[in-house]
């Protein structure tokens, strides 16, 4: 499963380098081209979302309330049926998972325990002696503050 995480998601052929390609490209090619990255690029925000949801053992439950999003579109997305960008809230709340996905990986170096992290009890203050997972599913604010708690901790270096 880590291995998946640490493949590059886009390639360079993802990526318009407008080489060869007049400066005057119609301005519907042109919004046809962003909303086609725009969507590709969603796809691949998911892809990540699901892995990491996959290492954490994240349940279908879970993963609707990470992403605030209806069972429905979950189950849609979860399958790669992504056809539309993604809304701001749903971004900010992956910005969010990613931060502490990234931050476990520095704080606790072995993959497994950086995995399990999110379901162990945790004595800090802002935990009150529950898993991180339980602030992170509720409101943005809590997702918010693991994040912020993470990224602040000290790595010891």
């Amino acid at each position: 499963m880590r291995e998946a995480l640490s493949k590059p998601v886009l390639t360079d052929a993802d990526f318009k380098t407008g080489q060869g390609s007049s400066t005057s490209a119609s301005v519907d090619e042109a919004s046809s081209a962003k909303r086609l990255d725009t969507v590709e690029a969603a796809r691949a925000a998911l892809r990540i979302f699901f892995n990491i949801a996959d290492a954490w053992g994240l349940t279908p439950q879970e993963q609707e309330q990470l992403l605030d999003v209806a069972q429905a579109t979950c189950s849609l997305w979860r399958d790669g049926k992504v056809h539309e960008a993604l809304s701001a809230h749903t971004l900010q709340r992956l910005g969010y998972v990613l931060t502490i996905y990234a931050a476990l990986q520095i704080l606790l170096p072995v993959p497994e325990r950086a995995d399990a992290w999110v379901r162990q009890p945790n004595a800090a203050p802002l935990f009150g002696g529950q898993p991180a997972i339980t602030m992170m599913v509720g409101q943005m604010g809590g997702l918010q503050a693991v994040a912020e708690y993470l990224a602040s901790a000290p790595t010891g270096s």
